[in-house]
């Protein structure tokens, strides 16, 4: 519904009062889906092996000639648990470090902030380490990026501004 009512646009009328409420209501709702997500939804079984997606990439000239293509597996359910335990740590990372009251009293205590920031980077590198081998990158075989490694960087970039 926020999204018909192009919340997540900015407002055309120069009314900065009514662009502000739009925004902060629009990042309230944002707020209030992830934590009722995160709280409330139970995780897709993995008592099953990956299911099966697959995906066709193509590759050669356009010009008429012919277009090689492969198959690749998707990895589904294994992608998608990452990514929701990925997901989990930066609702953390947002209520811990970013939230109104976890600024204040960072501030007040930056000895607890920085137990906080341990924690996290902690969680996250567990996290890795526990990546299913069908995600992890191997660089020998590189020729783009999973999604997974990008959800990496842009976590590391939340938890440690100086490698970005």
């Amino acid at each position: 519904m926020a999204i018909e009512l192009h919340l997540h646009r900015v407002h055309e009328q120069n009314d900065p009062v009514e662009r502000e409420i739009r925004s902060r209501l629009w990042w309230n709702l944002y707020i209030l889906e992830k934590m009722l997500s995160g709280e409330q939804g139970p995780l897709p079984s993995t008592s099953e092996s990956d299911e099966f997606e697959l995906m066709t990439m193509s590759s050669g000239e356009e010009s008429g000639q012919r277009r090689a293509s492969m198959s690749v597996k998707l990895r589904t359910i294994s992608a998608l648990h990452t990514t929701i335990s990925l997901s989990i740590i930066i609702e953390d990372l947002y209520k811990l470090i970013y939230g109104l009251a976890a600024r204040k009293s960072i501030r007040e205590n930056p000895v607890s902030g920085d137990r906080i920031r341990l924690d996290l980077w902690g969680r996250l590198m567990q996290w890795e380490r526990d990546l299913p081998p069908s995600l992890t990158l191997d660089l020998e075989q590189l020729n783009s990026v999973p999604g997974v490694i990008t959800n990496v960087v842009i976590m590391l970039c939340h938890v440690s501004s100086e490698l970005c």
